[in-house]
Protein backbone atom coordinates (compact mmCIF):
# COMPACT_ATOMS: atom_id res chain seq x y z
CA UNK A 1 0.00 0.00 0.00
CA UNK A 2 2.70 2.16 1.15
CA UNK A 3 4.95 2.20 -2.71
CA UNK A 4 1.56 2.21 -4.69
CA UNK A 5 1.20 5.78 -2.77
CA UNK A 6 4.95 6.66 -3.04
CA UNK A 7 4.55 5.78 -6.95
CA UNK A 8 0.81 7.79 -7.30
CA UNK A 9 2.84 10.64 -5.65
CA UNK A 10 5.92 11.06 -7.79
CA UNK A 11 3.48 10.74 -10.62
CA UNK A 12 1.81 13.50 -9.60
CA UNK A 13 4.78 15.46 -8.87
CA UNK A 14 6.24 14.38 -12.23
CA UNK A 15 4.54 17.53 -14.36
CA UNK A 16 6.18 19.85 -11.88
CA UNK A 17 9.54 18.18 -12.01
CA UNK A 18 9.18 18.33 -15.94
CA UNK A 19 8.24 21.97 -15.39
CA UNK A 20 11.12 22.71 -13.24
CA UNK A 21 13.65 21.62 -16.25
CA UNK A 22 11.87 23.67 -18.92
CA UNK A 23 12.03 26.86 -17.73
CA UNK A 24 15.54 27.43 -17.12
CA UNK A 25 15.74 26.52 -20.63
CA UNK A 26 12.95 28.67 -22.03
CA UNK A 27 14.78 32.02 -19.70
CA UNK A 28 17.75 30.48 -21.14
CA UNK A 29 16.55 30.80 -24.46
CA UNK A 30 14.73 34.64 -23.91
CA UNK A 31 18.09 35.67 -22.91
CA UNK A 32 20.03 35.84 -26.00
CA UNK A 33 22.17 37.14 -25.77
CA UNK A 34 23.67 37.04 -22.91
CA UNK A 35 27.58 37.84 -23.58
CA UNK A 36 28.94 39.65 -26.52
CA UNK A 37 28.67 37.82 -29.81
CA UNK A 38 31.42 37.74 -32.07
CA UNK A 39 31.17 38.92 -35.85
CA UNK A 40 33.51 37.40 -38.58
CA UNK A 41 34.77 39.40 -41.53
CA UNK A 42 36.06 37.65 -43.87
CA UNK A 43 38.05 40.80 -45.10
CA UNK A 44 40.93 42.59 -44.72
CA UNK A 45 40.75 45.70 -41.92
CA UNK A 46 40.22 49.19 -43.07
CA UNK A 47 38.67 48.12 -46.92
CA UNK A 48 35.28 48.28 -48.43
CA UNK A 49 33.32 45.25 -46.20
CA UNK A 50 34.79 47.54 -42.86
CA UNK A 51 32.93 50.31 -44.24
CA UNK A 52 29.56 48.75 -44.48
CA UNK A 53 30.18 46.11 -41.48
CA UNK A 54 31.32 48.59 -39.18
CA UNK A 55 28.58 51.08 -38.73
CA UNK A 56 25.78 48.09 -39.06
CA UNK A 57 26.92 45.56 -36.56
CA UNK A 58 27.52 48.82 -34.16
CA UNK A 59 23.82 49.90 -34.36
CA UNK A 60 22.60 46.04 -34.26
CA UNK A 61 24.78 45.71 -30.92
CA UNK A 62 22.72 48.92 -29.37
CA UNK A 63 19.43 47.46 -30.50
CA UNK A 64 20.04 44.13 -29.23
CA UNK A 65 21.62 45.02 -26.01
CA UNK A 66 25.19 43.22 -26.51
CA UNK A 67 28.21 44.01 -28.44
CA UNK A 68 28.69 42.89 -31.38
CA UNK A 69 31.96 42.53 -31.81
CA UNK A 70 33.71 42.89 -35.41
CA UNK A 71 36.72 40.02 -36.14
CA UNK A 72 38.32 40.11 -39.54
CA UNK A 73 39.77 36.98 -41.06
CA UNK A 74 41.02 37.46 -44.58
CA UNK A 75 42.18 34.70 -47.06
CA UNK A 76 41.27 33.54 -50.07
CA UNK A 77 38.31 35.18 -51.49
CA UNK A 78 37.18 35.20 -48.22
CA UNK A 79 37.02 31.84 -47.85
CA UNK A 80 38.75 31.44 -44.60
CA UNK A 81 36.40 33.30 -42.37
CA UNK A 82 33.31 32.07 -44.13
CA UNK A 83 35.32 28.41 -43.08
CA UNK A 84 35.80 29.40 -39.74
CA UNK A 85 32.49 30.96 -39.37
CA UNK A 86 30.49 27.78 -40.71
CA UNK A 87 32.79 25.72 -37.77
CA UNK A 88 31.61 27.37 -34.81
CA UNK A 89 29.10 26.32 -32.48
CA UNK A 90 25.41 27.14 -34.02
CA UNK A 91 24.89 29.17 -30.62
CA UNK A 92 23.96 32.49 -31.83
CA UNK A 93 27.66 34.07 -30.36
CA UNK A 94 29.39 33.56 -33.42
CA UNK A 95 27.89 35.37 -36.77
CA UNK A 96 28.88 35.90 -40.16
CA UNK A 97 28.93 39.06 -42.35
CA UNK A 98 28.27 37.57 -45.29
CA UNK A 99 28.90 38.24 -48.92
CA UNK A 100 28.66 37.37 -52.80
CA UNK A 101 32.24 36.11 -53.12
CA UNK A 102 32.71 33.43 -50.38
CA UNK A 103 28.85 32.97 -50.22
CA UNK A 104 28.38 33.02 -53.80
CA UNK A 105 31.15 33.53 -55.73
CA UNK A 106 32.97 29.97 -54.25
CA UNK A 107 29.95 27.91 -54.65
CA UNK A 108 29.58 28.94 -58.02
CA UNK A 109 33.48 27.85 -58.98
CA UNK A 110 33.33 24.66 -57.73
CA UNK A 111 35.59 24.43 -55.18
CA UNK A 112 36.89 21.79 -53.01
CA UNK A 113 35.35 24.01 -49.85
CA UNK A 114 35.34 23.72 -46.18
CA UNK A 115 32.07 24.51 -45.96
CA UNK A 116 29.19 24.29 -48.30
CA UNK A 117 27.46 27.58 -49.08
CA UNK A 118 23.65 26.75 -49.45
CA UNK A 119 23.59 24.28 -46.54
CA UNK A 120 26.71 25.24 -43.78
CA UNK A 121 24.63 28.37 -43.02
CA UNK A 122 21.16 29.83 -42.05
CA UNK A 123 20.94 33.30 -44.09
CA UNK A 124 19.33 35.98 -41.32
CA UNK A 125 19.60 39.20 -43.69
CA UNK A 126 20.51 40.37 -46.57
CA UNK A 127 21.77 44.04 -45.22
CA UNK A 128 22.62 46.49 -48.74
CA UNK A 129 23.20 45.83 -52.62
CA UNK A 130 26.70 46.65 -53.28
CA UNK A 131 27.08 48.04 -56.82
CA UNK A 132 30.34 48.25 -58.08
CA UNK A 133 32.43 50.44 -60.81
CA UNK A 134 34.82 50.25 -63.26
CA UNK A 135 37.62 52.96 -62.33
CA UNK A 136 41.54 53.41 -63.76
CA UNK A 137 44.41 55.05 -62.55
CA UNK A 138 44.06 59.11 -62.68
CA UNK A 139 46.68 59.33 -65.04
CA UNK A 140 45.97 56.97 -67.61
CA UNK A 141 45.33 58.75 -70.90
CA UNK A 142 42.14 57.79 -70.90
CA UNK A 143 38.57 59.91 -69.96
CA UNK A 144 35.74 57.36 -70.90
CA UNK A 145 34.92 54.16 -71.68
CA UNK A 146 34.91 54.44 -74.89
CA UNK A 147 38.59 55.89 -75.16
CA UNK A 148 39.12 53.16 -72.60
CA UNK A 149 38.57 50.40 -75.16
CA UNK A 150 40.10 52.31 -78.05
CA UNK A 151 43.48 52.42 -75.82
CA UNK A 152 43.69 48.93 -74.33
CA UNK A 153 43.07 47.37 -78.13
CA UNK A 154 45.76 50.36 -79.49
CA UNK A 155 48.39 48.04 -76.37
CA UNK A 156 47.59 44.95 -76.20
CA UNK A 157 48.93 43.12 -73.24
CA UNK A 158 50.19 46.24 -71.41
CA UNK A 159 47.28 47.12 -69.49
CA UNK A 160 46.64 45.38 -65.88
CA UNK A 161 43.94 45.14 -63.49
CA UNK A 162 43.74 44.38 -59.76
CA UNK A 163 41.48 42.04 -57.72
CA UNK A 164 40.89 39.91 -55.10
CA UNK A 165 42.05 36.88 -56.63
CA UNK A 166 39.97 34.42 -58.85
CA UNK A 167 36.84 34.18 -58.41
CA UNK A 168 36.27 37.25 -56.84
CA UNK A 169 33.61 39.56 -58.04
CA UNK A 170 36.49 42.34 -58.82
CA UNK A 171 38.18 39.60 -61.47
CA UNK A 172 34.40 38.37 -62.53
CA UNK A 173 33.66 42.00 -63.83
CA UNK A 174 36.71 42.44 -64.71
CA UNK A 175 37.14 39.54 -66.83
CA UNK A 176 33.36 39.80 -68.08
CA UNK A 177 34.36 43.25 -69.33
CA UNK A 178 37.57 41.80 -71.60
CA UNK A 179 35.66 39.13 -72.89
CA UNK A 180 32.58 41.55 -74.47
CA UNK A 181 35.08 44.22 -75.51
CA UNK A 182 37.68 41.24 -76.72
CA UNK A 183 40.56 43.20 -74.97
CA UNK A 184 43.81 41.58 -73.69
CA UNK A 185 44.52 42.83 -70.05
CA UNK A 186 46.66 40.99 -67.45
CA UNK A 187 45.18 40.48 -63.66
CA UNK A 188 47.23 40.96 -60.83
CA UNK A 189 45.33 39.45 -57.96
CA UNK A 190 45.72 41.27 -54.31
CA UNK A 191 44.86 39.59 -50.70
CA UNK A 192 42.27 42.58 -50.93
CA UNK A 193 40.89 45.57 -52.31
CA UNK A 194 42.10 47.63 -50.09
CA UNK A 195 45.87 47.00 -50.83
CA UNK A 196 44.89 46.71 -54.46
CA UNK A 197 43.01 50.85 -54.09
CA UNK A 198 46.19 51.86 -52.49
CA UNK A 199 48.45 50.33 -55.76
CA UNK A 200 45.72 51.62 -57.97
CA UNK A 201 46.39 55.28 -56.50
CA UNK A 202 49.88 54.51 -56.46
CA UNK A 203 49.56 53.83 -60.17
CA UNK A 204 51.54 50.64 -59.92
CA UNK A 205 48.30 48.90 -61.40
CA UNK A 206 46.02 50.52 -64.69
CA UNK A 207 42.47 49.56 -63.51
CA UNK A 208 39.84 47.46 -61.45
CA UNK A 209 36.06 47.04 -60.71
CA UNK A 210 35.84 47.88 -56.89
CA UNK A 211 32.45 48.49 -54.56
CA UNK A 212 31.29 51.84 -55.43
CA UNK A 213 30.75 53.50 -52.57
CA UNK A 214 34.26 52.94 -51.50
CA UNK A 215 35.56 54.32 -54.35
CA UNK A 216 33.09 57.76 -54.76
CA UNK A 217 35.55 59.59 -52.41
CA UNK A 218 38.91 58.89 -54.68
CA UNK A 219 36.86 59.88 -57.29
CA UNK A 220 35.73 62.74 -56.29
CA UNK A 221 39.50 63.37 -55.34
CA UNK A 222 40.42 63.32 -58.52
CA UNK A 223 42.45 59.88 -57.36
CA UNK A 224 41.01 57.72 -59.52
CA UNK A 225 38.87 58.35 -62.54
CA UNK A 226 34.83 56.57 -63.34
CA UNK A 227 34.65 54.78 -66.25
CA UNK A 228 31.36 52.93 -65.72
CA UNK A 229 28.87 50.93 -63.53
CA UNK A 230 28.98 47.03 -63.65
CA UNK A 231 25.41 46.80 -62.10
CA UNK A 232 22.82 46.62 -63.89
CA UNK A 233 21.43 50.78 -63.13
CA UNK A 234 23.13 54.01 -62.95
CA UNK A 235 23.91 55.28 -59.18
CA UNK A 236 22.25 58.51 -58.00
CA UNK A 237 25.35 59.23 -56.40
CA UNK A 238 26.56 59.81 -59.99
CA UNK A 239 24.04 59.52 -62.34
CA UNK A 240 26.07 61.07 -65.53
CA UNK A 241 27.94 57.56 -65.32
CA UNK A 242 27.12 55.30 -67.66
CA UNK A 243 26.69 51.54 -66.86
CA UNK A 244 29.35 49.57 -68.53
CA UNK A 245 26.34 47.57 -70.53
CA UNK A 246 25.58 50.86 -72.16
CA UNK A 247 28.74 50.91 -73.62
CA UNK A 248 29.46 47.33 -74.43
CA UNK A 249 27.28 45.21 -76.02
CA UNK A 250 27.34 41.69 -74.17
CA UNK A 251 28.58 42.56 -71.11
CA UNK A 252 26.40 41.01 -68.48
CA UNK A 253 26.13 43.07 -65.14
CA UNK A 254 27.03 41.56 -62.29
CA UNK A 255 25.36 42.29 -58.26
CA UNK A 256 27.19 41.92 -55.00
CA UNK A 257 25.23 41.80 -51.31
CA UNK A 258 26.44 41.98 -47.94
CA UNK A 259 23.82 40.25 -45.13
CA UNK A 260 24.33 38.34 -42.17
CA UNK A 261 24.20 34.31 -41.56
CA UNK A 262 24.64 32.06 -38.48
CA UNK A 263 25.88 28.35 -38.43
CA UNK A 264 23.84 26.11 -39.78
CA UNK A 265 21.44 24.49 -37.05
CA UNK A 266 21.62 27.89 -35.00
CA UNK A 267 18.12 27.83 -33.27
CA UNK A 268 15.16 29.26 -35.21
CA UNK A 269 13.93 31.77 -32.11
CA UNK A 270 17.86 33.32 -32.42
CA UNK A 271 17.53 33.39 -36.13
CA UNK A 272 14.52 35.31 -36.12
CA UNK A 273 15.56 37.58 -33.03
CA UNK A 274 18.80 38.53 -35.24
CA UNK A 275 16.54 39.25 -38.27
CA UNK A 276 14.25 41.30 -36.05
CA UNK A 277 17.57 43.54 -35.13
CA UNK A 278 18.80 43.55 -38.12
CA UNK A 279 15.35 45.29 -40.04
CA UNK A 280 15.03 47.51 -36.47
CA UNK A 281 19.27 48.80 -37.27
CA UNK A 282 18.58 49.54 -40.48
CA UNK A 283 15.79 51.48 -39.65
CA UNK A 284 17.86 54.19 -38.04
CA UNK A 285 17.88 57.11 -40.94
CA UNK A 286 21.49 58.28 -39.71
CA UNK A 287 22.11 54.32 -40.60
CA UNK A 288 20.56 54.43 -44.17
CA UNK A 289 21.79 57.79 -44.75
CA UNK A 290 25.14 56.60 -44.27
CA UNK A 291 24.74 53.28 -46.11
CA UNK A 292 23.87 55.42 -49.17
CA UNK A 293 26.79 57.61 -48.90
CA UNK A 294 28.29 54.55 -49.31
CA UNK A 295 26.18 54.22 -52.92
CA UNK A 296 25.09 51.62 -50.98
CA UNK A 297 20.71 49.84 -51.37
CA UNK A 298 19.23 49.01 -47.78
CA UNK A 299 17.24 45.60 -48.56
CA UNK A 300 16.59 44.15 -45.14
CA UNK A 301 14.82 40.39 -47.12
CA UNK A 302 13.80 37.66 -44.21
CA UNK A 303 15.39 34.76 -43.68
CA UNK A 304 12.89 33.02 -46.14
CA UNK A 305 13.53 35.74 -49.56
CA UNK A 306 17.26 35.57 -48.69
CA UNK A 307 17.47 31.71 -48.66
CA UNK A 308 15.60 31.80 -52.35
CA UNK A 309 17.99 34.80 -53.31
CA UNK A 310 21.29 32.67 -52.54
CA UNK A 311 20.51 29.42 -54.84
CA UNK A 312 19.13 32.08 -57.60
CA UNK A 313 22.66 33.65 -57.29
CA UNK A 314 24.46 30.59 -56.91
CA UNK A 315 22.40 29.37 -60.44
CA UNK A 316 23.25 32.73 -62.21
CA UNK A 317 26.68 32.98 -61.30
CA UNK A 318 27.69 30.04 -62.22
CA UNK A 319 26.20 30.39 -65.45
CA UNK A 320 28.33 33.24 -65.66
CA UNK A 321 31.41 31.56 -64.47
CA UNK A 322 31.05 29.14 -67.92
CA UNK A 323 30.40 32.20 -69.81
CA UNK A 324 33.94 33.13 -68.45
CA UNK A 325 35.60 30.08 -68.53
CA UNK A 326 36.58 30.57 -64.89
CA UNK A 327 34.61 27.09 -63.54
CA UNK A 328 37.17 23.90 -63.21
Amino acid sequence: MRRTFSLWRCIAFLPACVLAMVLPLNAAAQAYPSKPIRVISPWPPGGPADAIARPIFEKMGETIGQPMVLMNRPGANGEVGTALAAAAEPDGYTVLFASTGPNVISAALQRDLRYNALTSFEPVTNFVNSPSVLVVRANLPVRNLKELIDYAKANPGKLNYASAGTGSAPQISLETFKRAAGLDIKEIPYPGMAPATVDLMGDRVDMMAAQFGSMVPHIQAGKLRAMGMTTARRNSLMPDLPTVAEVVPGFTPTNSWFGLMVPARTPKDIVDKLYAVSVEALKSPALVEQMKKLGLDVVSLTPAQFSEELKRDVTNWTREMKAIGLTK
